[in-house]
């Protein structure tokens, strides 16, 4: 969670293929990319 924690504290969008535990934390935005 420390990589969430960054990513929501600078306002940015996470990447990642795993969505569903990142998902769970309020006020991050997730995207998958995965194909």
């Amino acid at each position: 969670m420390l990589i969430a924690g960054q990513a929501r504290r600078a306002g940015q969008t996470l990447v990642t293929v795993n969505t569903g535990q990142f998902s769970r934390v309020p006020g991050l935005q997730v995207l998958d990319w995965a194909v």
